[in-house]
């Protein structure tokens, strides 16, 4: 069997990849990429354009880095079915609206700033064309086996990632021949909030694995408390805001329920909350959807007085005036919005109108992209450019990468070291380079006995 890398090869987003045997083609997420806004386009626009047809598609979660561009897929002729976890499928339809609805946004605001000879610019896809995507998608829950075509079946298994991630294993039948391919990206920690741990994959032949954060290690998630604690009291003495751009999915539900449990425990003041994302408010819902999904901690946490907590400090923002209105307070509040990555949404407006004044703090919580506002912010520039301008970067810069939902590279080597010895072919997609490099290495110490392999993108393998 061979597989194609269309995203997500040698780079953090766009993961695209090609499943294909003599008989059949499976497409495995359809990721939109993010970074530069005129080479992430031009990638986006033209990922599916010498693409041949699939017989099918499996979506391992409803972050847009890996479903963002379904739109786009079935806009280019696709209509078949797209087999995911029943919780990916319910976020979905609130994932990929949103996406559509920010595209639309941001073309019309920046088609404002152009010449008037110059022609508009138009999003990647409308909401309406998101909208007619929905209807291919088909739910799942974990164990259970999905036959894709004649010849290749898969297995949904708790990435623990975020609700609904799921890793994946492909069963092939090539002749007299079975093959098992193991999938791991986007793969989790143990012990995040909310969502179980990951399930290891065995008994396969080859494991595809991201690579994210395979030359880094997190700090313990159990200090998330006290280092978030320290921002937010130091923030609070210069009587300044705190600015936590979030993903809407998963990230934003982690925060919240970790200021629950500080707010709990009397470890800063109780300043009032603020979730201006009114994605990040559908997707809670989607949350309380899925109790099935949860860890027992959580389980436990949502029968308590954390609950009582969340409706006295926890304020949801739907319209833009209210969004504004936030930033003509002059009061101390932590402001989450999305997006994570700083690429769009409100969060650009809350940068624009904060980071020049050393009271506040923008605190990363999540792993920013190369090419990307976020990126810029942790790696300490001194100016930001948003829509077209330069802002002063005065305020406080705090980057947490305990809340991080990848698995650093202790966890990576611990998942390697789990698949057996009838793996002996691993390849690591998902990274940056040198991420993706320093970890190959690392596992070929390990397993000299397997072939260990690093794909540029469009490259194809065999297995």
């Amino acid at each position: 069997m061979l597989i194609q890398f269309l995203g997500g090869a040698m780079e953090v987003t766009g993961s695209t990849h090609v499943l294909s045997t003599k008989k059949s083609r499976v497409l495995r997420d359809a990721g939109l990429f993010q970074g530069r806004r005129a080479e992430s386009r031009q990638k986006n626009e033209t990922t599916f354009v010498n693409m041949e047809p699939v017989d099918c598609m499996v979506l391992s979660h409803a972050h847009i880095d890996h479903c963002g561009n379904i739109p786009l897929l079935v806009k280019n002729g696709y209509a078949g079915p797209i087999h995911t976890h029943a919780a990916t499928k319910d976020l979905c339809d609130l994932m990929l609206l949103d996406s559509a609805h920010i595209q639309e946004l941001d073309a019309e605001y920046l088609s404002r700033k152009l010449d008037p000879d110059d022609p508009l610019i138009a999003p990647l896809y409308s909401e309406e064309e998101a909208e007619a995507s929905l209807q291919y998608f088909v739910p799942h829950h974990y164990h259970e086996r999905v036959q894709l075509t004649e010849d290749i079946g898969v297995t949904f298994l708790e990435a623990g990632h975020i609700l609904g991630s799921a890793s994946h294993i492909f069963d092939i039948k090539e002749g007299r021949r079975k093959i098992k391919v193991g999938y791991a990206l986007d793969l989790g920690r143990k012990n995040l909030p909310i969502i179980r741990d990951p399930e290891y994959l065995t008994d396969i032949d080859a494991l595809v694995m991201e690579a994210t954060y395979g030359n880094r290690y997190h700090k313990d998630i159990n200090q998330a408390e006290d280092l978030l604690a320290g921002v937010i009291n130091r923030t609070f003495k210069r009587g300044g805001k705190i600015i936590i751009p979030a993903f809407a999915l998963e990230r934003a539900q982690e925060i919240i329920h970790t200021l629950m449990k500080m707010y709990d425990a009397k470890l800063t003041p109780m300043l009032p909350i603020y979730i201006d994302s009114p994605l990040a408010c559908e997707v809670s819902k989607v949350f309380g959807k899925h109790p099935e999904t949860y860890d027992e901690e959580t389980l436990e946490l949502a029968k308590s007085r954390t609950r009582m907590y969340m409706r006295e400090f926890v304020h949801l923002i739907s319209t833009v005036e209210e969004s504004k209105a936030l930033n003509d307070d002059p009061s101390s509040m932590i402001i989450i919005s999305a997006s994570g990555m700083c690429e769009s949404g409100r969060i650009l407006h809350h940068l624009k109108n904060n980071v020049e004044d050393p009271r506040n703090a923008v605190v990363i919580v999540g792993y920013q992209a190369e090419n990307t506002l976020g990126r810029r912010i942790v790696d300490r520039a001194k100016e930001i450019k948003i829509f077209g301008q330069y802002y002063r970067m005065n305020a406080e810069r705090v980057v947490l990468n305990t809340f991080s939902g990848h698995a650093d590279k202790g966890d990576l080597m611990d998942f390697v070291s789990h698949v057996g010895d009838r793996c002996k072919t691993f390849v690591l997609v998902h990274g940056e380079r040198q991420s993706i490099m320093d970890l190959a290495e690392n596992i070929r110490a390990l397993r000299p006995d397997a072939r260990v392999l690093t794909p540029e993108r469009f490259d194809t393998i065999s297995i």
